[in-house]
């Protein structure tokens, strides 16, 4: 008797698992989100170009990218899986960059033209000008990591070999970078 009570123990088992489809699109979105909180670019990779999430040709990245991730947050309000396809809506927060970018646009504008001033005839190089502006940007992170934006968006995946893609879209990839790429497209469009 103890034999069959063992034997359909390990039928029950092996069918429970042989059953089963593996990670699921919310799993798979989870693990994505977490990995971004965390930029684990070996655990993104599984689900997402993690260039295409900083817009990097080359795989480099900003030293305050860590800063812009480090705060994210997000909520799961729902799933849907249809086939190869998949949509997780989720609320995603992060810190304002529209605040922190206007700070620092707003300080470092204010130093160059106090430079400009009382340094006449002396011009700053490009390199300095750059770290002018990311100390301005450190600082108005900072400054304003308490001002948090929330996103709502549909994070569409598709499965490709059995393992669940994230399909990184321009509302995606504004909602984890805090309306980042909102900003950098307006400041696009002014400049061109």
């Amino acid at each position: 008797m103890k034999k069959i009570g063992i034997f359909l123990l390990i039928a029950v088992l092996l069918m429970g698992t042989g059953c089963s489809k593996g990670e699921t699109a919310e799993q798979a979105t989870v693990n994505a989100l977490d990995a971004v909180k965390t930029l684990d670019k070996e655990t993104l990779g599984k689900y997402m170009n993690y260039n295409e999430l900083v817009e990097s040709d080359d795989g480099s990245e900003s030293e305050y990218i860590n800063k812009i991730f480090e705060n994210l947050d997000y909520k799961i309000i729902s799933s849907e899986e249809k086939e190869n396809e998949a949509v997780v809506k989720a609320d995603i927060t992060n810190i304002d960059m529209e605040k922190v970018m206007g700070e620092a646009m707003k300080n470092s504008l204010a130093e160059v033209f106090s430079q400009a001033f009382s340094n006449l005839g002396e011009q700053q190089s490009e390199a300095e000008s750059e770290d002018m502006f990311n100390e301005h940007f450190e600082q108005a992170i900072e400054n304003n990591k308490d001002s948090k934006v929330v996103n709502t968006v549909d994070i569409k995946l598709t499965r490709v070999d059995e393992q669940w893609e994230i399909n990184m879209d321009s509302d995606l990839q504004n909602a984890l970078m805090g309306n980042l790429y909102r900003v950098a497209n307006q400041l696009k469009d002014v400049f061109e």
